[in-house]
């Protein structure tokens, strides 16, 4: 039942990831070899002078077992030059809240976000790698989001498809089997969104986004919290996450705007928004996000799913393995708490076996990882692939809902 479960929450989220089947082995040209080769250099900074990082930034998690474990306060404990910025509490006291010092105990850890403007990132991490009071030090990654009988319900062959857009006739996500008609239970079940908002007033999301039932100190926002701008207004500014949005949860028969595919009336979408106007931001506002569900368990709120529509290329010269370990601890406790980390495989084209996407690629027992398939259940032209993929959803051509008034149907 675990396993079904799993499986239905990767089909209802995995669409709005706009991202093989599980392994796809591509044939490349030597013209379209050097074509991913350009792509991916400019990914990781070889064409521009901007870097996917924040330089002279580090994202630490403190050793819980070390003997020198203690409270650090902003520019004390860690030396001259480097100073604490903020730090998220994930331990047993669920009010923790965004501070500028951290408690480290046996049955918890803490991150925290350090700058400095004496030292270079890379001089950063080694300075911090040699802490024994300080299990992981790596760079805050810039990370982006992924792109790409109700009125338009027939436009959506990701749901029902009838050869539309030049597709086959019969491959979708078999939304009306009986799997997926089966999986209502009187409790609510909350998706967490981490991506650029949503649009709590659309039309056909208004009805499906979670009410914040603490709404207190101890969890701010009535619909999530915005880690961009620090407040508790997650509106979409950008439009990905409203679009991601309605492909899961959209308001089926209510003769507007389309269907989504959990078609349930207590699934609930919690706003994190972690991505400006532009859809960039930073690994630490995903950290951020992770700390606001790890506290909304502990207040006994049901996250049974993260959908993760974004990621980060990693450089290999701060990580032996490219993984960031800071995010498969926090990925692991989420999961261990109940709810699933769905990710987005990546749009570069690439074998996720060369190219690690975070947080796709970590090796987490909670983690599905999603690529995108077309019309014809063919892996897309963009999507990543790998055998670290788990799962193939629909990604291209994807009828949904935005955060922006528009006229052509098309691009509802």
């Amino acid at each position: 039942m675990r396993r079904t479960w799993k499986s239905v929450l990767a089909l209802t989220l995995s669409a709005s990831m706009m991202l093989s089947s599980v392994p796809v082995h591509a044939q490349t040209t030597k013209t379209e070899e050097t074509k991913i080769t350009q792509k991916l250099e400019k990914l990781m900074g070889a064409e521009s002078s901007e870097k996917n990082f924040a330089e002279g930034e580090a994202i630490i998690l403190y050793n819980s077992s070390s003997t020198q474990a203690k409270t650090f306060s902003s520019g004390d404990g860690l030396g001259a030059g480097i100073e604490i910025e903020e730090t998220y509490d994930f331990g047993d006291d669920s009010s923790a809240a965004r501070t500028k010092s951290t408690n480290v105990s046996d049955s918890s850890f803490s991150v925290s976000l350090v700058k400095s403007d004496k030292y270079t990132t890379e001089e950063l991490i080694n300075i911090l790698n040699k802490r024994k009071d300080i299990k992981y030090a790596e760079p805050n990654y810039r990370i982006k989001t992924l792109n790409t009988n109700d009125t338009y319900s027939k436009y959506q062959w990701n749901l029902d498809n009838q050869g539309q857009n030049g597709g086959t006739e019969g491959l979708d996500i078999n939304a009306d089997a009986e799997i997926m008609q089966n999986i209502i239970n009187p409790d609510e079940k909350v998706i967490a969104l981490v991506d650029t908002g949503i649009d709590y007033t659309h039309e056909d999301l208004q009805d499906v986004v979670w009410n914040n039932p603490i709404n207190s100190k101890q969890l701010k926002g009535q619909h999530g919290y915005d880690f961009v701008n620090n407040d508790e207004d997650p509106m979409d500014d950008n439009g990905h996450g409203t679009h991601c949005s309605g492909i899961m949860v959209a308001n089926a028969d209510n003769e507007i705007g389309i269907a989504g595919v959990g078609n349930a009336d207590n699934i609930k979408i919690m706003a994190l928004k972690i991505f400006d106007e532009e859809g960039y931001s930073y690994g630490m506002e995903s950290i951020g996000a992770y700390n606001y569900i790890y506290k909304a368990q502990q207040l006994g709120v049901n996250v049974v799913a993260v959908n993760n529509s974004w990621g980060a290329i990693r450089d290999e010269e701060y990580s032996d393995d490219s993984e960031s370990e800071i995010m498969l601890e926090i990925i692991n406790m989420i999961g261990k708490a109940g709810a699933v980390s769905v990710c987005a495989a990546g749009n570069e084209s690439a074998d996720n076996e060369e190219v690690t996407s975070i947080p796709a690629c970590l090796d987490s027992p909670y983690i599905i990882s999603v690529a995108a398939s077309n019309e014809n259940d063919e892996l897309a032209t963009f999507s990543n692939y790998g055998n670290n993929v788990d799962i193939a959803a629909p990604g291209t051509d994807i009828l949904s809902t935005v955060s922006y008034n528009v006229f052509n149907p098309s691009i509802y």
